[in-house]
């Protein structure tokens, strides 16, 4: 179950950087040529078209999954509730009409 988990939202991440990484690059295209068209330098152009690759590093995309689980299950362990797994956090992330099988609190 948890590895099925894992795989999920490894699928997920890998499917979310496919369409990112594409979308960054265009992105700093787009801002090399807005600011030569306004009439910046080329060294300050260079600087925030490099700027917005490092900002938005992909990696910052494999690191932002675990570490919002990790800060949400802190959270849920204040007041007691312990989380098994990932696939937990998703569930109760889901709104209640659109969950397969109910969150039930651990005995």
């Amino acid at each position: 179950m948890a590895r099925a988990s894992v795989m999920q939202r490894a699928w997920l991440a890998d499917r979310a950087a496919r369409l990112y990484a594409p979308c960054v690059h265009l992105l700093a295209a787009l801002s090399f040529a807005g600011w030569m068209i306004a009439g910046a330098g080329v060294h300050q152009v260079l600087l925030i078209a490099v700027a917005v690759l490092l900002i938005t590093c992909s990696c910052a995309l494999g690191l932002a999954v675990p570490a919002a689980q990790v800060v949400a299950c802190g959270a849920l362990m204040r007041p007691g509730v312990l989380v098994k797994d990932g696939s937990a956090l998703e569930r109760l992330a889901m709104p209640a009409w659109r969950r397969h099988r109910p969150v039930t609190p651990a005995s």
